[in-house]
């Protein structure tokens, strides 16, 4: 029987949990609040895990897995790896870091889409000629998110780690996934909306990649439709992925088609992702690209905030 560890109780960790039940038929899990974790850490310290996830306010992520490290053969940190990436940066430096690196793993799910992993590959196979420029946007209000009164919510609370650019990280993750190391060129955040919170509600970004690419992202809390979606132009057309119907569409002068239709993409991530990581955790994978992405996810995010 295995021991599987949880810690924070918002409603991505039942999601995982719920997840974990049918991947990891033969488990022992035990979910259990942050609070009650740092009351309660001596006891889980002493205890071997398979899995421990990480998947309380980012503001903890790290404290968290220094002392969970040594005892997890798998340790699964709910996106973002931390909020503050300094700390990060310092932690790559020590010796703890290269010991436990190839354990952790962190949450940002959309990697696993299929419908990602097709535009991957027709833009590493040129299908359509030379990329020229990637939109992005993504929205979806915040009250309709959790259960609690907005306010009181982790995504709003600056000293949670909240904040658009936070909660809404998984567009940088994707994009980099997808092209490579890229650099911020312009950025505003800002609280458009959402008048009484200390954290940005929206944002707007500009980037390139090395081959020159131009990539906007328009991120925000506050639209009243769920909207992710991302158009990618190329010489020969230009592709339109709608994340949240799971359709890909392809758009030229003379050509109009839809390339993949797939409505429980978004979904199947969650699933997609605990089956490779089940993988991992039994030594059948050992690459590590999921941290060096979360990485430079919170990297660039830290950039954003300078402008």
């Amino acid at each position: 029987m295995d021991n599987i560890l949880i810690i924070g109780k918002g409603s991505i960790s039942f999601k995982h949990k719920n997840i974990i039940k049918k991947t990891f038929i033969r488990s022992n899990i035990t979910h259990i609040s942050s609070r009650n974790f740092f009351l309660k850490y001596k006891e889980f310290k002493n205890k071997k895990y398979k899995i421990t996830i990480i998947a309380n306010d980012s503001t903890a992520h790290l404290k968290v897995l220094k002392i969970i490290a040594s005892n997890s053969a798998l340790i699964f940190i709910e996106k973002p790896i931390s909020n503050n990436y300094k700390k990060i940066e310092n932690l790559s430096q020590t010796k703890f870091y290269k010991r436990y690196k190839s354990k952790i793993w962190t949450g940002y799910n959309l990697i696993y889409s299929k419908l990602l992993k097709k535009i991957k590959k027709i833009i590493d196979d040129k299908q359509h000629g030379k990329l020229i420029s990637v939109r992005c946007a993504v929205g979806h209000n915040v009250k309709y998110w959790r259960k609690k009164n907005v306010k009181e919510s982790v995504s709003v609370n600056k000293n949670l780690g909240g904040g658009v650019l936070n909660e809404l990280s998984h567009e940088i993750s994707y994009l980099i996934y997808l092209l490579g190391d890229i650099e911020v060129i312009q950025a505003h955040s800002l609280k458009s909306y959402f008048k009484n919170i200390d954290v940005e509600d929206s944002s707007f970004v500009l980037f390139k990649n090395k081959n020159k690419v131009l990539i906007s992202l328009a991120m925000d809390f506050y639209r009243d439709d769920k909207f992710r979606e991302c158009q990618f132009i190329f010489e020969k057309g230009t592709i339109f992925v709608n994340f949240i119907n799971g359709i890909i569409t392809f758009k030229s002068n003379s050509k109009n088609f839809i390339m993949m239709n797939y409505k429980k993409d978004l979904e199947q991530t969650y699933n997609t992702q605990w089956k490779f990581l089940k993988k991992v955790v039994n030594n059948k994978i050992r690459n590590n690209d999921n941290l060096k992405n979360s990485i430079l996810t919170l990297k660039i995010i830290n950039e954003i905030k300078k402008f």
